[in-house]
């Protein structure tokens, strides 16, 4: 299995890394530092190669799922079936589908919220790309909406936006929805030592919150976002 460093540079191919870091809003030297295994990116930014790329988040962060490999067999494969006038059945989803994803009663912010346990909670469904939550890595059985209230992300998330949560997610760092007692968050998590996190709103004004980890219920990692219902 190849290493991370290696894979990055695999999909970045003959492109420069002043035109990757365009594309992707980061510095030049900081995709050469990804590159050359001298810097850890975080989870956005795996997700954001994931997404650029048309690949799998797994597959950009452990070498495992949809690589470019099969990226490019599928764009072809679809592209002669188009040919044919055949839809293609397989793994990648037509262009252009659409998942019903459903949409969870409770909202998320800094204050009291209900945690989504099952789906008795649902309000309906939000149409999402198929292709946009394979991406992220995101199974569409495993996606669920939630919309989030309040100004705590402000300005990365607003009150009244729409996130889609990946509730299969491997715990690691990103932007996550989560449960702390009977409050409901979507918050940045940056791992701590001694089994604590950290979690960090995009506001200012709202201190980063530190926790005992097992304080925390990782409900789901925003994998998609949107602007309000």
């Amino acid at each position: 299995m190849t290493s991370l460093p290696k894979r990055l540079r695999a999909l970045r191919g003959r492109e420069s890394q002043a035109a990757l870091a365009q594309r992707l809003a980061l510095h030049p030297v900081t995709i050469g530092r990804y590159e050359r295994g001298e810097q850890e990116p975080r989870a956005g930014v795996l997700e954001a190669y994931a997404e650029a790329f048309g690949v799998d988040a797994e597959w950009v962060e452990f070498g495992t799922g949809r690589g470019p490999d099969e990226a490019e067999a599928d764009v072809e494969l679809e592209a002669a079936a188009a040919a044919r006038g055949e839809v293609r059945a397989g793994r990648r989803a037509a262009r252009g589908e659409v998942a019903a994803v459903p949409i969870v009663s409770a909202q998320a912010e800094g204050g009291p919220g209900l945690v989504p346990d099952a789906d008795e909670h649902l309000a309906g469904t939000l149409p999402v790309r198929v292709d946009d939550l394979r991406r992220a890595g995101c199974r569409p059985a495993d996606a669920r909406a939630v919309v989030v209230r309040g100004d705590s992300m402000a300005p990365e998330l607003v009150a009244g936006d729409v996130v889609v949560v990946d509730l299969a997610a491997p715990p690691r760092e990103g932007l996550w929805v989560l449960a702390l007692g009977d409050a409901l968050l979507v918050k940045r998590v940056q791992r701590l030592p001694g089994g604590r996190l950290r979690l960090v709103s995009c506001n200012p004004a709202y201190a980063p919150l530190e926790v005992a980890a097992a304080d925390v219920r990782l409900i789901g990692r925003v994998v998609w976002r949107g602007g309000g219902l």
